[in-house]
This record gives C-alpha cells, sequence and structure tokens, in this order.
C-alpha cells in the first residue's frame, strides 16, 4: 500500500513539474515586421504586421499620431523641423516599438501642399495654411473666392506644375517661391507665392491672394 501511495506521489510531482514547464513555454510574446517608418511632411497610413501570442494593444506619444489595431495614421507636418514619435504595442509582459520619422514642411513643399489642395478643391486645407488677420480673413477669402468663381475651371485646366525658383530669407523669416502652371488649355504661366514664417509654420501670405 506504502508503495503504490509512492507511485501515485511519484506521478504527482512529474505531472506538476510538466504543468510548470508548459506555463513557462507559453509565455507572451509579440513582434512587429518595421521598426523604424520615415513619412513624408504630407502624413500617410502606415500598416504594420504584428505577431502576438495573444491579443496586443497599442499607445503612442504623439497626438498627430492615431492608432487602430496595427494601423498607424500620421497627420500632416505643418512645421518646417522634422518630428519623431513611438507607438509601442503591447502584448502581456511582452512589448514592440515602431518609431516614426516625419520630415518637415518647407517653403517648396507648402507651396506643393496648396496647389494639390486647390486642384482637389480641398478649399479648407488650402486655407488651414493662409497667414491672415482675423479681421481680414472673411474680406480676403471673399475676394479670392469671387475670382475662382469667374474662372470656375481655372483650378480643372491645371495639368501640372512646376518649380521655377525659390527664395528663402531666414533671417526676416519670409519666402518667395515661383512656379509654373501647364494648363490643359491656354499657355504655361508663372505664378509667385510669398511665404511668411509663423511659430515654425509657412503660410501663404493672405494678403497677396486677393489681389
Amino acid at each position: 500500500m506504502k508503495r503504490l501511495f509512492a507511485i501515485i506521489s511519484m506521478f504527482a510531482i512529474v505531472a506538476a513539474f510538466a504543468a510548470v514547464s508548459c506555463q513557462k513555454e507559453a509565455k507572451d510574446s509579440i513582434k512587429v515586421d518595421k521598426k523604424t517608418v520615415s513619412v513624408a511632411h504630407r502624413g500617410d497610413v502606415v500598416d504594420v504586421t504584428v505577431t502576438a501570442s495573444g491579443e496586443f494593444t497599442a499607445q503612442r506619444d504623439a497626438e498627430w499620431i492615431t492608432v487602430s489595431g496595427s494601423t498607424i495614421t500620421v497627420d500632416p507636418n505643418p512645421y518646417e523641423a522634422s518630428r519623431t514619435a513611438t507607438v509601442t504595442f503591447y502584448c502581456g509582459a511582452e512589448n514592440a516599438s515602431v518609431v516614426i520619422t516625419q520630415e518637415g514642411r518647407g517653403p517648396k513643399e507648402l507651396v506643393a501642399f496648396e496647389i494639390e489642395a486647390l486642384m482637389a478643391n480641398d478649399y479648407n486645407a488650402f486655407w488651414d495654411n493662409v497667414d491672415l488677420p482675423d479681421a481680414k480673413k472673411q474680406e480676403i477669402q471673399a475676394a479670392y473666392n469671387e475670382k475662382v468663381k469667374e474662372n470656375p475651371d481655372s483650378q480643372s485646366n491645371v495639368q501640372s506644375y512646376q518649380f521655377v525658383s525659390q527664395n528663402v530669407d531666414e533671417t526676416k523669416g519670409e519666402a518667395t517661391v515661383v512656379t509654373k502652371f501647364i494648363y490643359k488649355k491656354g499657355e504655361p504661366a508663372d505664378q509667385t507665392w510669398l511665404l511668411i514664417k509663423r511659430d515654425g509654420k509657412w503660410k501663404v501670405k493672405g494678403e497677396t491672394l486677393g489681389k
């Protein structure tokens, strides 16, 4: 009887040891398919492949990034300086991070953004980057919109554009960018953009738009 009890006890110890070993082998794990990502100033959507042993969550350390599942959305960067943020995915006690570096938006990049916003009829995006005192904003915007109404096909008539020149005065925080518009109908024409830097952001001088 004692021998039988000893055998049963031995099996119980072996089973308990096996259970502990299995628990150790089934520890949390998580990994991502990319550690670093570079994004243009316009922003982008980044899909990350996350491989985890179970359900995972994500945390960001910047407001200009949003995360849904394993998809990271990066907002446009309105600043001339580049910026960096980290998204960390968690599974239990383990984690894996993706570092997002976004380039800044200089004078040429701003003008390209504004032109493409106009070509897409995204006027809200266009006016967000126009430097206007609150008192003059409605007046200048109305004058500019009136010009667009007089020639409603002006934006859709643009086939492409080219950069002709750029002159930046960092001391004054001002820049002049000249572009050439290639039209579907009509001769190419140059457009001069006057810019000013406010709080690290390049903006179009609003008072020139209604002229």
